[in-house]
């Protein structure tokens, strides 16, 4: 698999891997306050492609 589909397809796993929990609006992952740190740099490298 090419680079950028590797790659692409880690953005995909964190996102999916540090969601927002529904009641407390943190992270489900970390629970650090939503977006955390993780998602934040998946999104901008999504936005990327």
């Amino acid at each position: 698999m090419p680079e950028p589909a590797q790659l692409y397809s880690l953005v995909l796993l964190a996102l999916s891997l540090h969601p927002q929990h529904p009641t407390t609006s943190q992270c489900e992952s970390c629970a650090a306050a939503w977006p955390c740190d993780t998602v934040r740099l998946a999104y901008r490298l999504r936005e990327g492609f």
